[in-house]
């Protein structure tokens, strides 16, 4: 009996697949990216013309394609079942290219169900060509930046360095964060608080000047206002105020969210969330794809919180709440949330069942009622000082009953604290009982965390969400940054880079790199091809290379005497790859010939 042959990436995927697919079905797994461009033959691993990538299979890749053929043997079709994004896409087409097919189905699921994979295989479509295309246009550029850029960089500098599209910026913003504590002057400032009677007794705030960050400088001033006793009421308002809950999880707040509440870095979120999206052994995954920049939920997750928010006498809300994605934001799937909110999690380990419970609170919270409260304001003033306070009672609950915990990504909210304001009137005359003085000094920028600096990547539209923990895992690794206390400190050499890029190299501004993933996008939507944005990034960086001066001249290769290529008998050049000088085929890359010098 014929069977199909369904591809995914992960073996472990595969395996719980196959149990929920049956006998008619072979899930094998690609272990990932079966090919990549070259890194030993010394080529930038596209052609210099066309910027066409091109292609060998990893090592891991042969082990896997091996597999794959003699699975595709005994099946007459062919599903791919790779993850759901701009990678998953063209590991797909690889494997297509590889076994030749000739119908490339593709199937697509954001949870692994049995309903969502059945539903999935039902209903096929065709592999998107543009995901792929803009897959291959990162690859190309990222290894342009980094191959031709490199090199020069590091005669620059004096020392091996290396440049890279997303790494670069990232570096460079804990390096100007670093010169801005540096360069920060603190002051000493000082605020007034002035008290009344009262059962309780309440407090009102001295206002200096007209701007949120105004602060008063001057003791005699402070002095002043505190010691003000006489108070007219020149406003007074009483109202409901409404806090709605927050937004549901995408991949960079859930990675802010874990390190505040969880004390876990960004890559050991992500690990821990892909052991969630595909389960244990048995059954199925406990969250739906942990990859996404939605923070939306779907139809169905919405009705399943109405029926647990039932079962557990939560204030569910009757229409399902929206939020307003990020700009760029490809909303190829929803939130990050459970895939059963009665899972049975008795199996998870303590790290697996603190993000299991993060995502499941975030998720049930952001779809129950607003919390309500009353709130009193207050303006008095004070021979021509003005006083405020604010008064907040809490009249219901609402998603704090439940969701409290869930609103952790903010390392520094700001609490507002609780003050008895009585009812008052314009025009009513009060008398203070005193007034303190506190001093502070303004305090400098603070380090990015890990967490802060995802945080800060998906704001300025550097990377994807597949990209946030591996830029900054790279600039480490590199011992471009060090950790101290969980801080992100730039190292010496990380000062000499981000001088010897800035104001030379484009791709080290924010703004370049975050128009290049719009184009990448534009990519994926058919509104530009791979040409037109490859084709413009060379353009940029050959006159930026140029420009750099004989530093960053390419080594001119001229061809060996005598020296003729094993496999093809055409001359060879000097070349120079990660392991050293070879000699390499002048008819690369038709043929990859090369020989020891």
């Amino acid at each position: 009996m014929s069977k199909v042959l369904v591809v995914v990436e992960s073996p472990s995927k595969a395996k719980k697949i196959q149990s929920m697919l049956g006998d008619d079905f072979i899930v094998q797994a690609s272990g990932g990216h079966i090919r990549d461009l070259p890194t030993t033959a010394g080529e930038n691993g596209y052609d210099a013309t066309t910027f066409k990538p091109v292609y060998e299979l990893t090592e891991r890749g042969k082990e896997s394609v091996k597999y794959l053929k003699s699975k595709l043997e005994r099946c007459d079709d062919v599903l791919l079942a790779t993850d759901p994004d701009r990678e998953g896409e063209a590991i797909g087409w690889h494997v297509a290219e590889v076994l030749k097919l000739k119908s490339r189905r593709r199937v697509m699921f954001h949870e692994i169900t049995p309903s969502a994979i059945l539903q999935a295989v039902r209903n096929p479509s065709m592999l998107d060509v543009n995901l792929v295309r803009a897959q291959e246009a990162r690859r190309v550029i990222d290894r342009m930046v980094g191959w031709l850029v490199s090199s020069p960089l590091s005669r620059a500098i004096g020392e091996k360095a290396s440049a890279g599209r997303v790494q670069s910026p990232s570096l460079g913003l804990v390096v100007a964060r670093e010169r801005e504590i540096a360069a920060f002057v603190r002051q000493l400032f000082f605020s007034v608080k002035v008290n009344f009677a009262g059962n309780p007794a309440w407090s009102a705030d001295w206002v200096v000047g007209s701007g949120e960050d105004a602060k008063c400088l001057v003791r005699a001033d402070a002095d002043r206002a505190a010691a003000s006793r006489l108070f007219v009421v020149n406003e007074f308002v009483e109202k409901d105020e409404f806090e709605a809950p927050p937004a549901p999880f995408d991949t960079a707040v859930l990675q802010q969210a874990a390190s505040v509440a969880l004390g876990f870095d960004p890559d050991k979120t992500m690990l821990i969330a892909q052991k969630l999206f595909q389960g244990l052994e048995e059954g199925h995954g406990f969250i739906t794809y942990h990859r996404t920049d939605d923070v939306n939920l779907s139809d169905d997750a919405f009705a399943m919180i109405q029926e647990y928010a039932g079962k557990n006498g939560l204030p569910v809300v009757d229409s399902k709440r929206k939020w307003k994605a990020g700009e760029g934001a490809q909303e190829a799937h929803e939130a990050i949330r459970p895939t059963d909110f009665e899972a049975d999690t008795s199996a998870l380990s303590a790290d697996e069942l603190a993000l299991y419970e993060l995502i499941h609170k975030r998720s049930v919270a952001s779809q129950l009622a607003d919390v309500v409260y009353s709130v009193r304001r207050a303006k008095l003033d004070s021979d021509g000082l003005t006083f405020t306070a604010v008064g907040r009672v809490l009249k219901d609950k609402g998603w704090r009953a439940y969701g409290d915990a869930a609103e952790v990504e903010d390392e520094d909210k700001e609490v507002v604290a609780k003050n008895a304001v009585p009812v008052l009137a314009v025009g009513d005359s009060l008398t203070a009982l005193d007034g303190v003085v506190t001093e502070a000094w303004t305090r400098s920028p603070g380090r990015y965390t890990k967490a802060s600096m995802v945080k800060t990547l998906k704001a300025l539209g550097i990377g994807r969400p597949s990209t946030y923990s591996a830029a900054v895992d790279g600039i480490e690794k590199r011992g471009y940054v060090t950790l101290e206390k969980r801080y992100l400190v730039p190292t010496a050499i990380a000062g000499k880079i981000y001088d010897a890029l800035t104001g030379k190299f484009s791709f080290i501004e924010v703004g370049y790199t975050k128009k290049l993933e719009e184009d990448l996008d534009a990519i994926t939507q058919g509104k530009k091809t791979f040409d037109d944005v490859v084709r413009g990034v060379a353009g940029v960086l050959e006159s930026e290379l140029a420009a750099l001066g004989s530093a960053a001249a390419p080594v001119k290769r001229e061809v060996a005497a005598g020296v003729e290529c094993p496999k093809c008998g055409k001359p060879m050049v000097e070349r120079k790859g990660p392991k050293g000088k070879f000699y390499g085929c002048t008819g690369y890359p038709d043929c990859k010939g090369t020989k020891q010098i």
